[in-house]
């Protein structure tokens, strides 16, 4: 073998392992950017379930998280309205713990209420509305 074919063969060596190199640097990072993505938590579907759950005239003046714990207060025109509210958050497959005070019940009508309740991690995971 002659000299410039011996250095064009080391060249090709050379060239394949940086790309060798290369791969395997991407192929770590897409590793790693999937992991991130498995424990990546979408709060839009908080969102979806309070569209799906909340009557018409139940009206949300704030909504604090911490963890996956949701509070919610607002305005219910009647308690009917917030009990239904309540039930179809209890019936929803993401929503575990609602806590509704008794103090929430008191009055008939334009009911001021705070509602506790935690949604469930496998809902947080899902990426699709």
């Amino acid at each position: 073998m002659s000299e410039t074919a011996s250095q064009s063969a080391q060249k090709e060596t050379e060239d394949l392992l940086r790309y060798e190199q290369k791969f395997i640097g991407i192929n770590e990072a897409i590793g790693t950017i999937g992991k991130i993505q498995s424990n990546h938590l979408h709060f839009t579907q908080l969102f979806r379930i309070l569209d799906m759950t909340q009557p018409k005239d139940v009206f949300l003046r704030q909504l604090v998280t911490k963890d996956r714990t949701i509070s919610l207060t607002g305005t219910a025109k009647t308690r009917e309205d917030l009990l239904l509210f309540e039930e179809q958050l209890k019936n929803s497959a993401c929503v575990e713990n609602v806590n509704v005070p008794l103090s929430n019940l008191f009055s008939q009508k334009d009911l001021e209420f705070q509602i506790d309740f935690t949604i469930t991690l496998d809902c947080l995971r899902k990426n699709a509305l």
